[in-house]
């Protein structure tokens, strides 16, 4: 039998600011912080009840994406 398949790269998310939901939303569905599938992404931070598209990311193999939102401004700031 061949050797199995490498997994693909994996990357870590983290959303710096633990007061706001954030997820991130691909092709392959939504991704809590934490290890997510190389790609680009929609930011979806939740202020209060209310999804809100906070903008867009591309998550490169190995790499960190910080996602800092703040309640107050109802912003995010990715970087």
């Amino acid at each position: 039998a061949p050797p199995p398949e490498p997994e693909a790269p994996r990357t870590r998310f983290v959303n710096a600011n633990g007061s706001v939901r954030v997820v991130l939303r691909g092709p392959g569905g939504d991704h809590l912080p934490g290890d997510v599938p190389p790609g680009e992404y929609t930011v979806i931070a939740f202020f209060g009840d209310s999804p809100t598209n906070a903008g867009k990311v591309v998550v490169a193999a190995g790499k960190t994406v910080n996602v800092d939102c703040k309640a107050m401004l109802r912003l995010c700031n990715i970087r």
